[in-house]
């Protein structure tokens, strides 16, 4: 588990230091960023920041949210897949581009894996 953190950490640092200079009291990276990075820069950065954004989440988490609100990804869903999952559902609302990265990778899981 301390892997995944690491993990984690260092890519919410590499987006940080990415992105210091413009986005003064704002999220590290917003939903415009984060989608210019997925589409024209780098897929493997794009994957690796919201995986480990995913992974966070079910780790702080876990189950102790109500069932509404909790992401229940089945077993063999992959990094790929959720990435997909993020980008279109980013690419599906324009409107939101402007939100926190993670809050709209959080409520694309939500969308695609609730539990029910």
């Amino acid at each position: 588990m301390k892997s995944v953190f690491s993990v984690f950490c260092m890519c919410l640092f590499s987006w940080s230091a990415l992105g210091a200079g413009s986005y003064q009291n704002k999220a590290f990276i917003d939903g415009n960023e984060l989608l210019k990075v997925c589409e024209i820069n780098d897929r493997g950065a794009c994957q690796s920041y919201i995986v480990g954004v995913t992974d966070g989440m079910l780790y702080f988490f876990g189950d102790n949210l109500d069932k509404s609100k909790t992401i229940c990804l089945p077993s063999n869903v992959s990094g790929s897949q959720i990435t997909d999952v993020t980008i279109k559902h980013v690419k599906d609302h324009p409107v939101s581009r402007n939100l926190n990265a993670a809050q709209l990778i959080f409520t694309a899981i939500l969308l695609a894996f609730p539990c029910i």
